[in-house]
């Protein structure tokens, strides 16, 4: 293709695994490859970040039991250990009929096994078509990298003001920030009394688990005084989170804690995708 560059291609007996995304499945799969070895496989991590942050640690991170080390590693001495190769690049389009990738620089990349777990590498303009303001007015905690900057700046302002806190999502990650949030701040000889709401969308937190669990998390954000709200958030503005019923939640600081949005080239990818909207796959995840 005119205007392009390849990479060097894999040597004719080894097959060329591109992992697209630094998500917890493909760190798994690195630290798995990393024990057992894999003399056949040549493997390439593409991420324009070049560290893994561990999601499920934010909550604490925020509360201080965590180090920001300890949110977030280097990627480079997990490939190494593997052979791997980190290519801190986004992807532009994926062409499956030709098996390559076209990366955000016009250099294209050839794989025999590609697998994607993309979530915060999402473009601002997935994020704000998922939902409109949210880049302006609302607080995305992915990439994390941006979310640890800005945090401390929520703080301090909670150390001048009473804040009014939303957190918008439903699931485990959505009810943990509010949680930890929550907890920072009242701990916080400095901060003054804050209120958190969490928008949890049409359902209850954790939709998709039992009703014992959902009737305990229910229990333990009122218990924190914690408001719920049972309403999808249909947009964010100056100081305001739109609900669909039509009222407006006054919200010094928006967190959105939702699923990222798929990048444009997956879903001008062609490939098959599930009813719920993700990229469909079998029992194995294939």
């Amino acid at each position: 293709m005119q205007g392009h560059t390849s990479f060097e291609p894999a040597a004719s007996s080894a097959k060329h695994l591109v992992l697209v995304g630094a998500g917890g499945v493909h760190i798994q799969l690195l630290q798995a490859l990393a024990k057992r070895g894999a003399p056949n496989l040549k493997i390439t991590l593409v991420s324009p970040d070049p560290q893994y942050w561990h999601a499920p640690r934010l909550a604490d991170w925020m509360m201080g039991s965590y180090t920001l080390t300890q949110l977030a590693f280097p990627l480079a001495e997990l490939l190494a250990r593997c052979s791997g190769e980190h290519l801190a690049k986004r992807v532009k389009s994926l062409d499956v009929s030709k098996q390559q990738l076209v990366m955000n620089d016009g250099s294209l990349l050839p794989y025999d096994a590609l697998s994607i777990e993309v979530g915060g590498d999402s473009d601002q303009k997935a994020h704000e078509a998922n939902l409109p303001g949210s880049i302006q007015h609302g607080l995305w905690i992915q990439p994390m990298e941006r979310f640890t900057s800005l945090w401390p700046q929520i703080v301090d302002l909670a150390r001048k003001k009473s804040m009014r806190i939303a957190v918008v999502g439903d699931g485990q990650i959505a009810i943990a920030l509010a949680l930890g949030l929550q907890q920072a701040l009242v701990t916080d000889s400095l901060a003054k009394p804050c209120r958190v709401s969490l928008i949890s969308g049409a359902s209850l937190p954790l939709a998709y688990s039992p009703p014992r669990m959902q009737a305990q998390v229910l229990n333990l954000l009122k218990s924190r005084e914690i408001t719920v709200l049972r309403d999808r958030c249909s947009s964010l503005g100056e100081g305001e989170a739109a609900l669909d019923c039509g009222a407006r939640l006054a919200s010094d600081a928006t967190i959105v804690a939702l699923l990222a949005p798929f990048p444009s080239w997956v879903l001008q990818s062609g490939l098959a995708k599930h009813a719920s909207g993700m990229i469909d796959v079998d029992a194995q995840g294939q």
